[in-house]
């Protein structure tokens, strides 16, 4: 019996003592690297481990870098075995013990539901390609007993820099605390981990509003592999509707509107081509343009501002991609400064007229006008299309200048606009002031009237050119302002959408600072405003007129003549004085061509001739005192006789006489009867009847 009991004890004891050995084998590695040589780094809690190895390791290689390890690192600590899972990330560990040691948690249970907080990196993907095992080989490290201490494995710098390189986006956040940050006391320089052996799966996907990029030039700041999504994420859907109809009933309108106003000067353009009324039918010209090119976007709105991978574009023309955007580009932005220019022009030419400039003196300056209005926009569209400036703009579906880089939106669109204000406003005060002057000394009530219509018509235009042009201005300064400060609080959005995208707390991601929808819709606004202002100019009667001749031309049906007006009939006759001299006679057309249809080409010196217009036998009778007021006819031969007309002082001054004005015309009121001048008193006027080959005209006035 007693034997018995011996054997009982000594079955327990050695029952103890194996349990015993596999507790101790289960919370501690058994000591696998015996003898090894620990080297202290730099003064550090660090040691490179000394192992003899046959089979030295390969370089690690990494994105093209070729990084030479020398040998593992590691510093004290205690080791555990591996709990719950022996997984990192989704890939099995090489090894069975670890430690908590390199972090700050207490608990492989929290450092494990701290890694599943982790895989929010995947959104980052290239962050999350370079990351995972650099995380794996802090959070999970390898630890093995050596020398009969607890020693655990380091990662090294080199691996520690890459991760953080890759995140940058997310370095200053939670996402890397202390034990995370990057420098040789806590990671060695040079270091081999067999962390770096180990496969990972798991690959990454971007994070709305970021897509996945295809090029290194639609990569996000600092999120490699993702770009911004073309649709702009600072504006919501209802936003986007928002404009997309101002758009396209604006830009429908005004394309309308200037389509109108260039068949008005086609159908009348032998009355229309004349400064300074052709300058508004370019710059209406250079409208039609521009909202052909906004309209575009209804078309192929994806190609002019989405990439081909569904990123915006930007800083274009880059490689690889069409040129609609570089087409939409050049519609919108070389025609908007021409039409600038041209305005300038307008104000200029009207300046001139106000001053009583001979028209055959600004028509010389036509030439010089189109070398300007069409040379310097295009100056500056080749310099925004080298310095690769232009920028897609989703929620207004065009692609322009700088609505990234605002500097140079500044210098290549605001500078234009400044101009055109200071430009044009001086020439218009200057045209303006010369106009009151002569309507301070005018006589007549019907010139005075005619002079404030004039003064209104342009002085009106200008000033709603100059309002709009202001707010365009304070929008794009507003936007300047403030362009930076929205496109951080994007930036914090999207950290926020990606640090939370795995987390249990509710936490609700939002931008506090967006662009306001109203100030982009006021902008659009100048801009159709400023378009209707420039059409408003046919807005005159004599646009209905070009109408009515065209259908009447189109029946069948005379279009109605005008009468010349006399102080163009003595214009006239002086510029003929040369016929006169060579064939003695010439003849005059008292049909005058019509006014322009925007009645911009007025004459200053002869506001009021509509109120002369009929001819008069007295008046024809007088013609010869009027030619020579202006010494038409000068150095020509005369007959001293008593059949002259002529007395001897005018001969004496080199004058010739005429001896009769014959005119045939439909009405007595409006042509000269056929009788003869009235005789002089001193002398009887020889009387010439007209050649019998020469038919009168009812609508010229023959002078022999």
């Amino acid at each position: 019996m007693f034997s018995l009991f011996i054997m009982d004890c000594l079955i327990l004891l050695i029952s103890i003592l194996v349990s015993f050995e596999f507790v101790v084998d289960a919370g501690h590695p058994q000591n696998t690297a015996e003898n090894a040589k620990l080297i202290p780094i730099n003064g550090t809690r660090n040691f490179q481990l000394d192992v003899q190895n046959d089979h030295p390791e390969k370089p690690w290689i990494v994105q093209g870098r070729n990084y030479e390890l020398h040998s593992q690192c590691v510093r004290k600590g205690r080791c555990e075995k591996i709990s719950n899972s022996s997984v990192c990330f989704g890939s099995r560990l090489p090894y069975t013990h670890t430690s908590i040691h390199l972090t700050d948690y207490n608990s492989q249970e929290e450092i494990i539901e701290r890694l599943l907080n982790y895989e929010a990196l995947k959104y980052v993907p290239k962050c999350w390609q370079i990351v995972q095992p650099f995380l794996c080989a802090v959070f999970r490290p390898k630890c093995e007993t050596i020398n009969n201490e607890d020693y655990v494995y380091l990662p090294s710098l080199e691996m520690c820099k890459l991760a953080v390189e890759q995140c940058t986006l997310l370095v200053n956040t939670s996402f890397f605390p202390e034990f995370l940050k990057c420098n040789e006391t806590l990671f060695p320089k040079n270091c081999k981990n067999d962390v770096r052996e180990m496969k990972f799966t798991q690959k990454g996907q971007c994070l709305d509003p970021l897509v996945q990029a295809d090029s290194p030039a639609s990569y996000y700041q600092d999120i490699e592999g993702c770009g911004l999504r073309c649709k702009d994420p600072l504006y919501t859907d209802d936003e986007h509707l928002q404009i997309n109809s101002l758009n396209k009933w604006g830009a429908s309108l005004c394309f309308l509107c200037h389509l109108f106003f260039i068949i008005t000067f086609i159908i009348d353009w032998k009355n229309a081509n004349k400064y300074p009324a052709v300058i508004a039918f370019y710059v209406n010209l250079c409208y039609l343009f521009i909202c052909a090119g906004f309209l575009a976007q209804f078309m192929a709105r994806e190609d002019i501002v989405c990439r081909k991978d569904g990123t915006l574009r930007h800083s274009e023309p880059t490689a690889g991609q069409n040129l609609s955007c570089i087409f939409n580009f050049f519609l919108i932005y070389y025609f908007t400064i021409a039409a600038m220019v041209w305005y300038v022009i307008l104000t200029y030419a009207w300046h001139l007229k106000a001053s009583g400039k001979n028209q055959d003196k600004i028509e010389k300056k036509g030439s010089y006008f189109h070398l300007f209005a069409w040379s310097a926009p295009l100056i500056l569209t080749i310099t925004t299309m080298a310095l690769s400036e232009i920028d897609g703009n989703s929620i207004v579906g065009i692609c322009f200048v700088g609505y990234l880089n605002h500097p140079f939106r500044i210098y290549l669109l605001m500078v234009p606009l400044a101009f055109v204000i200071i430009g044009g406003g001086t020439f218009v005060v200057l045209g303006t002031r010369q106009l009151l002057k002569l309507k301070i000394y005018a006589n007549d009530e019907k010139s005075t009237k005619v002079m404030s219509n004039i003064i209104v018509r342009m002085g009106l235009r200008s000033l709603f050119v100059w309002g709009l042009i202001s707010v365009a201005i304070l929008c794009q300064l507003n936007d300047s302002q403030n362009i930076l400060l929205w496109g951080d609080n994007l930036r914090e959005y999207i950290i926020c959408k990606i640090s939370t995208s795995h987390s249990d707390e509710q936490t609700v991601c939002k931008m506090n600072h967006r662009p306001s929808v109203a100030i982009l819709q006021l902008e659009l606004l100048c801009f159709y405003g400023s378009g209707l202002v420039m059409f408003s100019w046919c807005w005159t009667s004599s646009s209905i007129g070009a109408w009515k001749r065209y259908i009447r031309r189109k029946f069948g049906k005379e279009p109605e003549e005008v009468k010349m007006a006399k102080h163009k009939v003595i214009a006239k006759t002086y510029a003929k004085r040369k016929e006169l001299e060579e064939e003695g006679r010439m003849s005059i057309n008292f049909h005058d061509t019509h006014t322009d249809p925007v009645q911009l080409n007025f004459d200053v010196h002869y506001l009021n001739s509509a109120a002369t217009n009929d001819i008069s036998s007295t008046w024809a009778c007088n013609l010869t005192k009027f030619i020579k007021r202006r010494n038409a006819t000068a150095d020509l031969a005369y007959k001293d006789t008593n059949a002259s007309s002529c007395s001897r002082k005018n001969s004496q001054s080199g004058i010739m006489c005429f001896q009769q004005v014959s005119i045939e015309a439909t009405s007595r009121r409006n042509s000269v009867d056929s009788q003869a001048c009235p005789p002089s008193k001193k002398y009887k006027p020889t009387v010439f009847s007209l050649p019998k080959n020469l038919t009168p005209s009812p609508t010229f006035l023959y002078v022999y």
